[in-house]
């Protein structure tokens, strides 16, 4: 009689032998001829399953763990080890569902807490991840990773004396810990705090020369300074280190075109983080010269203002023989039906004849399709009209309002979620600059908080009435910025449509700035006659407040 049960220790001792002395072709040999032999036992095809894992075959291997576990093979070390693999292949929502099963068996499973709340920061769950990493730290307060997470989450909600309390936690725990001396080290940087900032990140990199983040982050920081050779490459070392570092890319790219290296930075500027593209392809070359037959179908990218900007290159695309059609954003759809830069609006720029000669590309990735070099003249704006009868309309408005000069104002422009365009002036020095107006002040500004307007008024000394409710509206936004005698704010939407209607505005650059505007001087070569107010490297605007009253004087203001 054979003894099976012998049989089958002899082999799984063979199995676990040959896995221990790092064997793991004869391990997994050894494992599968024993599933082969008992294909109902759940623990062998997990054995199997982990074998497999360390081999690298994933698939095999997430096949074998599930199967173990349907078939009953179940512990909160199993779940756990799935939820691992999981991971590591990308499927955090799957992971999550393992984790959760790990947890439910053993709610002190070391290090679960802290990787479910790393696939909940995965998924954009900040609250959910946040209340992981807590419970983590609760169980165990000696979890570096687990307060350098939860820093993280923190800096994206952006609690940033929160983060950075975190951030010192794990690093009273490990003095050495130089993710949380390059994170630290970033969100000093977001309070404004350089110095301190500049020394965490300099110290990571005394311990990790080799860490891209960190040169990522010195970057970033020496922007502050104004730094920009340095700046350049600091962000060119963290390419080197990380060739596939988007984030990098993209600072890079920003980091030239703002000292006018505009070759270079529309190169790495298709690297962006944001970018929409609806095929997945890559522009690997520019476009070829002549473009005679072929269509481009251009893709909206970014925001509004965005799409205006970026629009300035289909020119070009026309001069080279192309047909172009966009596909915008609804809100401004109706003003591009009267743009001679475009053909035709779409809704679905798809590839639906399969003609392979048609091009899909995103409309920031423009400039380097076109091949733009630095000495290139840059492209005007596209230019808009309004509608008449909106023109009429916005006539009568600004009649009920009060008398000319009318002058536009907005203090804030982008959204703090996309923190490299968001743009801000303090309100109280927004209205001490401009304290003595003799015009009719109008807010333009897209969804002011409450109270907003009310405290420009007081900071004014004059009434300031609240037209936010035409950014909903942009072809009445459009006639009014026709009318208006002057404008003054942040670079936003109303900005670019300025642009486009062949006005000017009067433009509050915080520092420090965005690369439209350019490191210095009083004008941007993208935007001519937009006269230039930028805020001091140590974040004060009296000097260029100052200025704008001077340029003001005479125009709309008492003397």
């Amino acid at each position: 009689m054979v003894d099976h049960s012998n049989r089958r220790d002899q082999l799984l001792t063979r199995a676990r032998e040959a896995r221990t002395r790092g064997d793991l072709v004869a391990a997994g040999q050894a494992y599968r001829q024993l599933v082969e032999q008992y294909p109902d036992d759940a623990e062998l095809k997990y054995f199997l399953g982990m074998t497999c894992w360390l081999m690298h075959h994933h698939d095999e291997a997430e096949t074998l763990i599930e199967q173990a576990i349907t078939a009953g093979h179940q512990s909160d070390s199993v779940y756990y080890n799935f939820a691992l693999l999981l991971q590591e292949q990308g499927k955090a929502e799957a992971a999550i569902d393992q984790y959760q099963h790990a947890l439910a068996l053993n709610p002190e499973l070391e290090d679960a807490n802290n990787n479910l709340g790393f696939q909940f920061f995965t998924l954009g769950q900040l609250d959910e991840a946040a209340e992981c990493f807590l419970k983590e730290i609760a169980h165990r307060p000696d979890n570096i990773a687990a307060h350098n997470n939860l820093g993280n989450v923190l800096k994206e909600q952006f609690k940033f004396e929160a983060a950075r309390r975190c951030y010192q936690n794990a690093i009273k725990l490990d003095s050495t810990y130089v993710e949380a001396l390059s994170n630290l080290a970033n969100v000093l940087y977001k309070m404004g705090r350089y110095e301190e900032a500049l020394g965490h990140v300099d110290r990571s990199i005394e311990l990790e020369p080799g860490n891209a983040d960190a040169w990522n982050n010195r970057g970033m920081i020496l922007q502050g300074y104004g730094r920009y050779p340095e700046v350049v490459e600091n962000f060119h070392r963290a390419i080197q280190l990380q060739p596939e570092f988007k984030e990098a890319h993209t600072n890079y790219a920003t980091a030239n075109l703002i000292l006018g290296r505009f070759s270079t930075g529309w190169d790495h500027y298709r690297y962006r983080l944001n970018k929409h593209v609806n095929d997945g392809r890559f522009l690997h070359a520019p476009l070829p010269a002549d473009l005679h037959g072929r269509n481009v179908y251009l893709i909206q990218d970014q925001g509004i203002g965005d799409e205006l900007f970026f629009l300035r290159y289909a020119r070009q695309l026309k001069q080279r023989g192309a047909w172009v059609g966009y596909r915008p954003g609804q809100k401004i759809r109706s003003l591009l039906q009267r743009c001679d830069a475009i053909d035709a609006l779409t809704d679905e720029p798809t590839l639906a004849s399969n003609d392979a000669d048609d091009i899909v590309m995103s409309v920031g990735d423009l400039a380097f399709a076109l091949g733009v070099n630095d000495d290139d003249p840059l492209p005007a704006s596209i230019s808009l009209a309004p509608l008449a009868q909106q023109v009429d309309a916005m006539q009568q408005y600004l009649s009920s309002l009060g008398p000319a000069p009318y002058l536009g104002v907005t203090w804030r422009g982008g959204t703090i979620m996309r923190s490299r365009l968001y743009k801000e002036i303090p309100l109280q020095a927004l209205g001490q600059g401009l304290a003595g107006i003799k015009a009719t002040v109008i807010s333009l500004q897209r969804c002011p908080k409450d109270g907003e307007t009310q405290q420009l008024a007081q900071s004014l000394g004059a009434p300031v009435h609240d037209a936010s409710a035409l950014n909903d509206d942009l072809e009445a936004m459009l006639a009014l910025l026709g009318l208006l005698d002057e404008y003054v704010g942040v670079s936003n939407t109303n900005i670019h449509l300025l642009a486009a209607l062949g006005r000017h505005a009067r433009v509050l650059v915080p520092a420090p700035a965005e690369w439209r505007w350019m490191a210095s001087g009083d004008e941007s070569p993208w935007f001519p006659g937009f006269p230039v107010y930028r805020q001091s490297l140590d974040k004060q605007w009296a000097e260029a407040l100052s200025r704008l009253r001077k340029d003001l004087a005479g125009i709309c203001l008492s003397t």
